[in-house]
């Protein structure tokens, strides 16, 4: 491949190499949304810690995750390119922790009582949700530091786009989805740590699943792996290699976060997709408690609930792409960003105590 070749044909993801690095990112949301969505009933109704140290836990992953992007952002960028890649390589090194973290964080021993302030349970779950965090920051960052460089095309991008946006779509709704077919199987989904059989299914299956969603996460991993190349950036190197490179280092790294805060519309951009994600990931890790602790669901309950979830998750999908393509990203944007804050607003309806005759089960 040369320097004029290059220049002349602008880089696209097609066919295999589309379908497989735009599938990457069901292996990165299925796991974050499974662990987000169950880990507290798990810890705090089968296993029997504390409430407090599982939310602490949580919480620590959280600013890992936030504090580390950053900084392997950094890494992957002053990485050189090599024989295999200079992006590429990371989504591989990021695998082994995060596969293990997915796999172990379901074998915790349980505490001898509920509620209990167990510390040797505690660092278990700490470190685990530590580990899977950095691990998945690391996966993360190198993914969607990817993409300008795999297609210069607006138009593939978009495509790109689109697909990602089905993968992670389906990500989530089965990360949502897993969980309440899992508490549909309990005899007493609000007093699991008071029902052996209820504890014993869940200490045999969340292990089991653990499996099947690390191996997931490895197969849509390398699927983006093996879907991409980086020979353009070992030819691009070589042709600035007499250029006198400008020195950055962490500290500029952080530093400059805080230089786009300086554009209002950066900042009101930024808001809106701050509180948006607060919205959605407190209606995440939420329904599966509002579910069984609020409504009181049982059985086949819980399904029929969430069906219309995959309905409107398909449908949402469609409708959207399709507008975007005659209205404009933009403008979608906003009116999708309206749509979602008045739907969030919305579910304080779910506050209010209704009387028990119009409720749909009684």
């Amino acid at each position: 491949m040369t320097a004029e070749k290059i220049k002349e044909e602008p880089r696209l993801l097609e066919g295999a190499q589309l379908y497989g690095y735009s599938s990457g990112v069901f292996g990165q949301i299925l796991p974050i949304v499974l662990i987000n969505s169950y880990i507290f009933i798990y810890y705090t109704y089968v296993i029997g810690l504390n409430a407090l140290l599982v939310s602490i836990g949580t919480a620590i992953g959280s600013t890992i995750l936030a504090l580390s992007a950053p900084i392997f952002g950094f890494i992957v960028d002053k990485k050189k390119p090599s024989k295999i890649g200079k992006r590429r390589p990371f989504l591989l090194y990021s695998l082994p922790v995060l596969v293990l973290s997915i796999i172990i964080i379901w074998y915790s021993p349980a505490a001898q009582q509920f509620g209990s302030f167990n510390w040797g349970i505690t660092l278990f779950l700490w470190s685990l949700l530590g580990l899977f965090f950095l691990s998945y920051s690391l996966l993360r960052a190198t993914y969607l530091s990817m993409t300008p460089e795999q297609s210069q095309d607006e138009e593939n991008r978009i495509k790109i786009g689109s697909l990602i946006g089905m993968f992670s779509i389906l990500g989530t709704v089965l990360g949502i989805f897993i969980p309440l077919i899992l508490q549909s199987q309990l005899e007493n989904p609000d007093n699991i740590y008071n029902t052996p059989q209820d504890r014993e299914f869940l200490f045999f299956t969340l292990p089991l699943l653990g499996w099947v969603v690390a191996i997931i996460t490895i197969l849509f991993t390398l699927a983006a792996y093996y879907s991409t190349d980086e020979d353009f950036l070992e030819v691009k190197e070589q042709s600035i290699e007499g250029i006198k490179k400008q020195k950055a280092n962490l500290k500029d790294v952080f530093k400059n976060l805080l230089r786009p805060f300086k554009d209002q519309n950066f900042k009101l951009y930024i808001l809106s997709i701050l509180l948006m994600s607060i919205g959605i990931r407190i209606l995440t890790k939420d329904l599966p408690l509002f579910m069984t602790f609020v409504l009181y669901l049982r059985d086949a309950e819980f399904i029929t609930y969430i069906l219309p979830l995959i309905i409107f998750a398909v449908l949402g999908f469609v409708l959207w792409s399709k507008r975007a393509n005659t209205k404009g990203v933009k403008k979608t944007y906003v009116q999708a960003t309206w749509m979602i804050s008045f739907s969030l607003i919305a579910t304080a309806l779910l506050l209010i105590e209704m009387p028990e005759p119009i409720m749909l089960w009684a």
